[in-house]
């Protein structure tokens, strides 16, 4: 007879002694647009031209994650046929859109927007008594008053996050995962009011014909 007090344990590494911790999780980058409201501050209602430069990928490895065993080891990766960059970049151009920015392609009244994604990962955080995934992502903002100019400002951004379920180890639980991750680090980006403030500093410095913006 088993004693009772191993059945967590058991529970708990149940689901990576089977196939689920051995085989690839390929998981669909996608985004939906956000429906909490938030406010922005003065001034960002003036339909700033910007161009939104495609995201550049810095990640040392461009899989999304890993899954984990009983022992912690990873055992399979977590991957995309989806383009990270590309989806992050057309994210970002459609909520400013949706805020009233003019989002161009290209334009000489444009203030630049660049990106570059540090990190972008998910994982099992595995315990005693709960096997949870976690998210983790940072991007590297910057703004330029032009295409060629120096940079007028910039942020970095970072998300963690953690999933509610206690035994959370199945496809479609990274899958949830990836979901929460990139619709957090977008969310960060979007609602940071320092953002839109230098925004609107850069915008109106270019109209007054003063170059850049610093602070």
């Amino acid at each position: 007879m088993i004693p009772l007090v191993i059945f967590p344990l058991l529970l708990a590494v149940a689901p990576f002694l089977s196939g689920c911790a051995l085989t690839t999780a390929n998981v669909k980058l996608q985004y939906q647009e956000m429906t909490t409201s938030y406010s922005l501050p003065y001034g960002t209602q003036l339909q700033i031209p910007v161009s939104v430069q495609l995201f550049t990928d810095d990640r040392p490895q461009k899989a999304l994650g890993t899954k984990k065993n009983a022992y912690g080891m990873e055992t399979a990766a977590v991957v995309s046929d989806d383009d990270l960059a590309s989806l992050l970049t057309n994210a970002i151009k459609k909520e400013l859109a949706r805020l009233r920015y003019r989002v161009l392609d290209s334009h000489p009244d444009a203030i630049t927007i660049e990106g570059r994604i540090n990190r972008f990962w998910v994982q099992p955080e595995i315990s005693f008594f709960s096997d949870t995934i976690e998210g983790q992502s940072e991007v590297a903002l910057q703004l330029k008053g032009s295409a060629n100019g120096p940079p007028s400002w910039s942020n970095i951004y970072t998300v963690y996050n953690v999933s509610d379920d206690l035994f959370a180890v199945f496809d479609s639980d990274y899958q949830e995962r990836v979901d929460a991750t990139f619709r957090d680090i977008v969310q960060k980006i979007i609602t940071d009011r320092e953002l839109h403030t230098a925004l609107r500093k850069i915008h109106t410095k270019k109209v007054q014909g003063q170059g850049g913006y610093e602070g």
